[in-house]
Parts: structure tokens; sequence; C-alpha cells
């Protein structure tokens, strides 16, 4: 939805775009439902919980309409989904290793990056799956010419060295990983409380880190998610959601005198109205906020595994209709 914004006016090529995929939904709600047919009957709200939803009694038809259409969302698409910003700064959003990793993939497609910046929280220890996922890319890196006992030596160290690894950890792998030269680390003097709403602090918490230049002469910076942790349960506060992590990164550029430099948010393609939120969210804090999403191709090769067919049809026609809502969300607040 940010395509047309060195072209005109943001607010009104938000409008417009925003327009246009409210249409394109409503005209497949007519071609699934049939003529006279509304929203709620093809596109229902959502359960709390995505998984309960059940699968719509759809035709084959009727469901590749549904899934060209969340495809022309960018939602589940096979290909990356670019933020159709330039010059911005990329912050990845974290999560699963493979997701971390196609994030990483995904800031490669994005044009003329300010730098790059990749999170992941301290307190989220990586699980067995993930070890598992490393381990194999471990061996397949090891020179080849190693005997069996060599190599489960070596596999043997790398994984004890996996005990304790946290999803900030892999933020750090990953984002030395795109260094071109030494790493030196610089702590850098920005930060957020702990406390609601994640207030900025001009001040070096160690949570924005400096590790060198990518290959384009970009700085590479992880950013540690951090949370208070309650005592005696598993529960935590105040940990920045993605949208207020955008926002501190606006922060930080506001610090330095820049107004004008995008943010744009990496992660996966899962939620087809991940970009509304974003832009709603620039527009709060009057910059271009945008989104760029991994395809199903890139998890597929991050993972070597086979391709996953498009998004789950029992979420479809909830995701759908999200999207729908918030669209019509964005255009009330901006008036049009």
């Amino acid at each position: 939805m940010s395509e047309r914004f060195h072209d005109q006016d943001p607010q009104v090529a938000i409008a417009e775009q925003a327009k246009e995929q409210i249409s394109r939904i409503e005209i497949a709600v007519v071609q699934i439902g049939g003529e006279g047919a509304e929203l709620d009957e093809v596109f229902p709200q959502p359960p709390e919980v995505r998984d309960d939803a059940l699968d719509p009694d759809w035709d084959e038809q009727q469901e590749a309409v549904a899934r060209n259409l969340a495809e022309s969302l960018g939602y589940a698409s096979e290909k990356n989904v670019h933020s159709g910003l330039r010059g911005g700064v990329f912050l990845g959003e974290g999560g699963k290793v493979w997701k971390m990793e196609s994030e990483a993939e995904a800031q490669a497609d994005e044009e003329d990056l300010h730098s790059v910046v990749m999170s992941g929280s301290p307190y989220r220890l990586i699980g067995d799956d993930e070890k598992a996922h490393k381990v194999a890319k471990f061996k397949k890196q090891l020179p080849a010419g190693m005997s069996e006992d060599e190599v489960a030596s070596q596999v043997d160290e790398y994984e004890k060295s996996l005990e304790g690894f946290t999803e900030y950890d892999e933020a750090v792998e990953i984002a030395q990983s795109m260094v071109v030269g030494p790493v030196e680390k610089e702590v850098l003097p920005y930060g957020y409380e702990i406390s609601e709403g994640n207030p900025f602090v001009s001040e070096a918490t160690g949570q924005f880190v400096k590790l060198g230049q990518n290959a384009d002469g970009k700085d590479v910076i992880t950013m540690r998610v951090d949370r208070e942790v309650m005592p005696e349960t598993d529960k935590y506060q105040y940990q920045p959601d993605p949208m207020r992590r955008m926002g501190i990164i606006s922060d930080i550029l506001k610090e330095t005198g820049d107004n004008q430099t995008p943010v744009i948010f990496g992660t996966s393609n899962a939620y087809a109205s991940r970009k509304v939120d974003a832009i709603r969210a620039g527009l709060d804090n009057g910059r271009q906020y945008g989104v760029a999403m991994y395809g199903r191709a890139t998890l597929a090769e991050v993972k070597d595994e086979p391709m996953q067919p498009g998004a789950r049809l029992n979420q479809l026609p909830g995701d759908i209709r999200q999207t729908h809502d918030k669209l019509q969300q964005l255009l009330a607040e901006i008036g049009s």
C-alpha cells in the first residue's frame, strides 16, 4: 500500500489503495456467495483462536477466488512481498529461528536500505525443533572428507553450544553474518523503558548494539526485546509489541533529527492485515511505515523442505475479514 508515497500525498495514496483493496474483497464476496451475498456470510469474523475456525463450505472455484484474493493482499504468497518503500530502516520481527532467517532474506529484496535492525527476545530459549534446524545447517557447512567420528565430535560440540541459546542470540548471529569485515560492537545511546508504553530514552541501555556494516555500507544493528517477568509466574508484561518497536525506531530517528526515513517491518505473510496495522501506526507517528513479508518459497528454502501450499483454508475467511475491517478503520482515521 506504499508504492505511491513518492508520487503524491501519502494519505491520498493510502486512501486510494485502501479503497481498491476493499473493492477487491467486495467483488470476491459476490463471486463466492452470489448476487446479494453479505460480507458476514462469506467472510465472517474469526474466532478468538484462529485454529478453531471451521473450513468454509466452498467448492474448488470458490476456494480459488478466496486464495487469489488473499495472495493479492500479500497473504500467504509464494514470493516475498516488497514493502514498496525505499531507503528505510528494516526491522526484523524475530521469532522462530527459520522465521528470522527468512526475514533476513526478505530484507535483501528491499531497496537502498538506511540500516538493518534484527530484533529478538533474550527470554525465549529456542526449542528442540529450532536446535535440530540449526544442527542440520551446521552439518552441511562442515568440510567434505571428515570422518564419521570427526563429524560426530563437531556436532556434539555444536549441540552443547546451543544450550541456553535464545531468540536474541539468533538475532545477533544473523546480524553478524551480514557484517562485512570484523564485528565491532558499539552500544548505541538509545533505548526504552520496561514500563507501560515503553517510553523512549536517550541513554545507552544495551538494547541497541551496532555490529558493523553490510556489503552495501549500511549499519547492522541488534535490538534486544526486553520485558518484565512477573515473580513466581511464567507471565510477563511491558514487552514492546511489533508496532511499538517500530515506534521506538522512529523515536531514535527523530532523536538524530531524521523525520523522513521510513521504517519497514520484516515479518511473515501469515497475517493479511499486518500491512494495514503498520500503515496506521505510521500515520500516528507522522512517518511512512511499511511491511516486507517473506513468501512460502523463501521459507521452504530456509527450512530445506518442499514449499507448503497456500494459507490454511479454515483461516482464510477470518483473515480476509480482518483485513477488510482494518482497511475500513484506516479510511475512517484519515477521514476518507
